[in-house]
Order: structure tokens, then C-alpha cells, then sequence
């Protein structure tokens, strides 16, 4: 009879993240920056011309109801199903018991349509951001040099780069706090009721001494004093289980008080 363990814990696929970056990139950066440059080359040389046409470009972009639908309804339905996926096959190999037919989607169902909401005014914040800050570079721009065509559309081009960084950190921030709590959502609805935090064990763990960031702050707590302790899912630390947080890596090893004694009676 092969031994059983614990399952591997189910963390965020880098895959999935970089699969939602390009998908906000594709569907909304790169066709709004194609649309308002081109809508410049017809508007004439005045400031307040270009400051209107910025403004009207991005208001229609976004005006419409369907507006980040597809590209977050996408990339979530992707995140789903790869860690249904991964928990089957981690509690396969380590139990040898298929939980397919306990896998039930009505426990996720809540939690995957507040993740669609929250991710299309993401999105939308997105663009509405940018918006500002083109309109804003270019009243500086007037200010300090006068009308500069150049300049603006420099401007124009570098603001779209910087938004390339915003839509990679909601990508992976997003993917990381979906995975967190399916992990919840999965593990409970299966009866677990703890699991030990596991951290990525590098210096970028928030809390660790001499590390990128050693000091927590409310919306990211300690994480390197909570690595390898064991939480009660009903009872969330102030800044949530792993993968709540922004920016957090950690992912939850799902405790079963069965086979833990069982290891411990083989250990003794």
C-alpha cells in the first residue's frame, strides 16, 4: 500500500498570471494607446484640441457595458479551472482518493462572481488612471514649453508603458488572492478546518529581517513569523489568509488531523 502524505499545497501558476497580463494588454492597452494616437494626428495643434480628444477617446473606450468582461472573465475561469485541476491531482497522489465528485462549484460560485466584479473595476481603473495622467502631463507640458506636439506624444507613449506595470501587478496580486480563497472555499467545503502557512521562504516574505521588507504594515502583516503555523480557517489573521494581502505569495497546506496522527504514530 503506498504511503499517504499531505497534499501538496494548490498555489497561483505563473502561467495563469502571465496569461491575464497579456490578455489586459492585448484587449485594453494596446488598442486604446492605436485609437487616441490616431485620434491625435486629426486634431488640430491647440492644447485644450488635444486635451479634449484624450478625454473623449478614453470615455468611449470604457463606456461600454460589456467593458472588461471577456478579459477578466476569461483569465478567472483559466484560474479556476487549473486549480481544481492541481487539488485533484495533488489529493490523488497523496491520499489516492479522487475528490472530483466532491468538488462541487457551488461552494466557489460567490466568491468567482465578486472576483468578476472586483476585476473588471480593476480593469476599468486601468485606463481611467491613465486618463488623468496624460491629460495632466500635457497641462504641464503646455505650462512649462507652450503647445509641443513632440513632447505630448512622448508623453503619450510613456504613460502607456508605465500602465504596462499596473496591469502586470493586478494581474498577479488578482491571480495570487483568487487562488487564496479557492483554497478556502475548497478546503473547507471538504470538511478541512486548518492549514499551515507556508511562505516562499525568500527575502521578499514581508517580516523577514534584513530582508526587502522587514517592516509589515496594517495592509500586509508578518508573514515570516507565520510561516510553518498552523490558522483555523474561520479564524483570518488582520490582513487574511495567504494570498489575501497584496503582493502575497504564501499559499495554506491543508491540515487533516488523520493523517497527521498517523505520521506522528510512524515518527514515534
Amino acid at each position: 500500500m503506498a504511503k499517504l502524505r499531505t497534499p501538496k499545497p494548490t498555489g497561483p501558476r505563473r502561467k495563469d498570471e502571465s496569461a491575464y497580463y497579456r490578455a489586459i494588454r492585448q484587449d485594453i492597452l494596446n488598442p486604446l494607446f492605436e485609437r487616441v494616437k490616431r485620434k491625435l494626428a486629426t486634431v488640430p495643434p491647440i492644447a485644450a484640441a488635444w486635451k479634449n480628444a484624450v478625454n473623449l477617446e478614453f470615455e468611449r473606450f470604457v463606456a461600454a457595458p460589456t467593458f472588461g468582461v471577456a478579459t477578466a472573465s476569461v483569465a478567472l475561469d483559466n484560474i479556476r479551472a487549473a486549480h481544481k485541476a492541481q487539488m485533484i491531482k495533488s489529493f490523488q497522489a497523496a491520499l489516492g482518493i479522487d475528490i472530483t465528485p466532491m468538488m462541487s462549484d457551488l461552494a466557489i460560485r460567490p466568491i468567482m462572481n465578486q472576483a468578476l466584479l472586483d476585476n473588471i473595476a480593476l480593469i476599468k481603473s486601468i485606463p481611467e488612471e491613465l486618463n488623468l495622467q496624460i491629460v495632466s502631463s500635457f497641462d504641464k507640458i503646455v505650462f512649462e514649453k507652450g503647445f509641443d506636439q513632440q513632447a505630448m506624444v512622448q508623453t503619450l507613449e510613456k504613460r502607456f508603458k508605465v500602465a504596462n506595470n499596473r496591469a502586470r501587478f493586478i494581474a498577479r496580486d488578482q491571480t495570487e488572492k483568487i487562488v487564496g480563497r479557492l483554497n478556502e472555499a475548497r478546503q473547507t467545503d471538504l470538511g478541512i478546518k486548518s492549514y499551515i502557512w507556508q511562505t516562499s521562504e525568500d527575502e521578499r516574505v514581508v517580516g523577514t529581517p534584513g530582508g526587502a521588507y522587514p517592516d509589515p504594515s496594517p495592509g500586509h502583516g508578518d508573514h515570516y513569523s507565520r510561516n510553518q503555523k498552523e490558522f483555523l480557517w474561520k479564524i483570518p489573521p488582520h490582513d487574511g489568509h495567504p494570498g489575501e494581502a497584496f503582493n502575497c505569495r504564501c499559499i495554506a497546506i491543508p491540515v487533516i488531523p488523520e493523517l497527521q496522527q498517523s505520521e506522528e504514530r510512524a515518527a514515534a
